[in-house]
């Protein structure tokens, strides 16, 4: 994964989440937000990135989430702050 910025701060714990979906499991979650907010990482994320992988067709949770599709895993990319939209459409992900 490639952050299209810099001057961030981000944490990976382990998460078991499906967002309700049977044929969805997402394994890791990353948090994300700037560095000069670090200290509300944990509490307030601008991003949480979930690693997931499904069998079959997955639906976004809702418009405040974005899917991200790289061969055998999906990334659920959950925004909880508008101005990091574009962070979130530029994230690079490869396998």
């Amino acid at each position: 994964m490639k952050f299209p910025a810099a001057n961030i701060s981000y944490s990976v714990s382990a998460v078991k989440e499906s967002f309700g979906q049977s044929n969805l499991a997402c394994s890791f979650v990353i948090n994300v937000i700037k560095y000069a907010d670090k200290d509300l990482l944990e509490i307030s994320p601008s991003l949480r990135i979930y690693e997931c992988t499904s069998k079959g067709d997955i639906v976004s949770p809702d418009e405040n989430y974005l899917l991200i599709h790289a061969v055998e895993r999906v990334f659920v990319i959950q925004i909880n702050d508008p101005a990091w939209i574009d962070f979130s459409n530029a994230l690079e992900i490869s396998a």
